[in-house]
């Protein structure tokens, strides 16, 4: 029996190594490394509607895919239903939720940087590489 912090790495590092060579994996690299502040500071309900109206209507947006990642890391069937639990649970829930997410957080984090290479600042090694040349 593995231990739900295992099976949460697993399910995110294959969710990471997906997104490595898009053209948008340095901002969705930068919204792994924010995304906890956000929750921290506005709660989680506030944090996935910021994601759903950055992201807008384009499903492919940086901000739609992570937040169908947290759908998918929660089990939960789209990011609709992600968004609908956050709002009508109650409080033990809500609080289970935002548990399980920043736990979640952790591992896009370190895996935003050690996969991606995207820090915080959203600039890869490369870039960084290249500046200081």
């Amino acid at each position: 029996m593995r231990a739900n912090s295992q099976q949460q790495a697993e399910a995110i590092y294959d969710l990471i190594i997906a997104i490595k060579g898009r053209e948008k994996q340095k901002r969705y690299g930068a919204l792994c490394h924010r995304f906890p502040l956000i929750v921290r500071e506005n709660g989680l309900a506030a944090a996935f509607g910021f994601l759903a109206a950055k992201g807008g209507d384009k499903p492919d947006s940086p901000e739609n895919l992570l937040l169908f990642h947290y759908a998918t890391v929660m089990n939960l069937d789209s990011t609709d239903a992600l968004r609908q639990s956050s709002i009508s649970a109650d409080l033990g829930e809500y609080r289970r939720m935002t548990r399980t997410a920043l736990q979640a957080a952790e591992w896009f984090k370190r895996y935003a940087e050690a996969i991606l290479k995207v820090d915080a600042t959203g600039a890869a090694e490369e870039d960084k590489e290249n500046s200081n040349a």
